[in-house]
């Protein structure tokens, strides 16, 4: 970016960026998922806006994920310290986020969850493939498998599309052994028809 930070897109993810930074604030604004290394300037905060979202940092590393068809924000922090505001719909969310925790936010109702990592055991999806859910509804889950894996994935039954669910694959898991998981200890069951893989309750 025009201050050196740099920014990675993930699947399906878009950044929008000035050719230089006015008016005393850094703003980009991100659609999806992104990785940022952000170039330290106390006086001139970097902010990154996704609809009602709004990640205020001065410089730092997290990862922050906000795809338009999912229902939950997600901010990690890797180092450094940022502020996270969100505008839910039922009412304003307003944190911050210290190097080790990830926020999630549900846009809808407004629930806030905090867990806690090590930040050295964290691996970047921009080093390789890295999944984590951090109390996810299935089906955001799949929503994010099919981006990333670009395979048909249908929940047959509504009901399991509303449990949630943690999990991390940083070892480069096939979406099978992914979906395996997952299924093994959600009494689920998996089946894979014409290219397009069904999730059912057992």
């Amino acid at each position: 970016l025009p201050d050196n930070s740099v920014i990675w897109l993930h699947n399906d993810s878009k950044l929008i960026y000035p050719d230089s930074f006015h008016g005393g604030v850094r703003q980009v604004f991100v659609s999806g998922e992104v990785y940022a290394d952000i170039t330290k300037n106390e006086d001139c905060p970097f902010v990154v806006s996704s609809d009602s979202v709004n990640v205020v940092v001065t410089g730092t590393t997290f990862n922050f994920r906000a795809y338009p068809d999912m229902t939950n924000v997600e901010l990690t922090l890797i180092e450094g310290s940022v502020e996270l505001d969100c505008k839910t719909r039922q009412g304003r969310q307003n944190m911050d986020v210290s190097p080790g925790e990830t926020v999630t936010v549900d846009m809808v109702s407004g629930n806030v969850g905090k867990f806690l990592h090590e930040p050295e055991s964290y691996v970047s999806w921009n080093e390789r493939r890295a999944l984590y859910f951090n109390d996810q509804t299935l089906e955001d889950i799949v929503k994010e498998l099919q981006r990333e894996f670009s395979q048909p994935i249908v929940i047959a039954d509504r009901a399991l599309g509303r449990t949630r669910h943690f999990a991390s694959f940083v070892n480069e898991e096939s979406l099978m052994d992914i979906l395996s998981a997952l299924c093994t200890h959600s009494g689920m069951r998996i089946e894979e028809r014409n290219s397009t893989i069904y999730i059912y309750n057992n």
